[in-house]
């Protein structure tokens, strides 16, 4: 049986305001969100320029669609040990902003080096750094979702090597099958070997193009592109997968025309898995 707890991450909306999104995704049908600090928008003025919480809690309890993750900033554990400081001190605020408002998720990525600079050392303090920040998330009750996305995370078994190497429950991955593609993964393959660490689960599509900025492929809604998600869903759903499924669209242009159809085209797909009540 899969749950349907639909969320939508608002990174494609970040050139809105908090609260015009918190409408838009509200008139769509959504009753989850998934905030994101990405482009210092959202939450991000909360975090790191000073801004009230209790004007972010005001604009969520006059809100019908509720928080239930933070996709967080661009985390690199790879940074330079003087920079780590830096490193630990964002992520523990935005520890605290999850405890604060009871949200048990964060969004987070590894590194953002480019494949070259990848080898067994790199991964090796990768996985030391990470686990140095493990008991300020297991203080707080937030989990790290930690998301496939190229460079040092770029295959399940990339993922794997960094999650078995930190080896706590307050690490987990973020599995977004459409980033797979484009380096040459079957997503339906990678979900299986990652079946047991998923405790988030984004939900775009990717086609290729020739144009797009990743080896030619370029992100679009669920069902334009070329994701097996009937069968992503069903091994979800077989595993007993009871965290979210959160919406994500990035083209800023047509944020709203995509996450409609995206929305849409996830209910059916849903209602075909059996066991989901959409």
């Amino acid at each position: 049986m899969l749950p349907v707890k639909i969320a939508c991450c608002t990174g494609g909306f970040r050139n809105l305001t908090l609260e015009e999104t918190l409408t838009i995704l509200e008139e769509i049908g959504f009753k989850y969100v998934e905030c994101t600090t990405d482009g210092k928008a959202h939450i991000y003025p909360y975090l790191f320029e000073g801004r009230n919480l209790s004007e972010l809690e005001g604009i969520l309890r006059q809100s019908k669609v509720a928080l239930v993750a933070v996709s967080g900033g661009w985390s690199d554990f790879a940074v330079a040990n003087h920079q780590l400081d830096a490193q630990y001190e964002s992520l523990q605020r935005q520890f605290e902003l999850c405890k604060h408002f009871g949200v048990k998720l964060l969004r987070v990525f590894a590194s953002h080096l480019p494949p070259q600079y990848i080898d067994d050392a790199m991964v090796s303090r990768v996985i030391r750094n990470i686990k140095r920040i493990v008991p300020e998330a297991r203080d707080k009750g937030v989990c790290m979702a930690m998301e496939n996305h190229y460079g040092i995370t770029a295959t399940a078994d990339d993922m794997l090597r960094i999650l078995d190497g930190v080896s706590s429950e307050w690490l987990q991955a973020n599995f977004d099958p459409a980033n797979f593609v484009p380096i040459g993964e079957d997503p339906v393959h990678a979900c299986k070997k990652l079946l047991p660490y998923i405790a988030h689960v984004h939900l775009k599509d990717v086609r290729f193009t020739g144009k797009g900025r990743h080896n030619g492929y370029e992100y679009c809604e669920i069902g334009a592109g070329t994701v097996d998600y009937s069968s992503i869903l069903s091994i979800l759903g077989e595993a007993h997968y009871s965290g979210f499924l959160s919406v994500e669209y990035e083209t800023f242009e047509d944020v709203v025309r995509g996450t409609v159809i995206a929305h849409r085209n996830l209910k059916k797909l849903l209602s075909k898995v059996p066991g989901s009540a959409v």
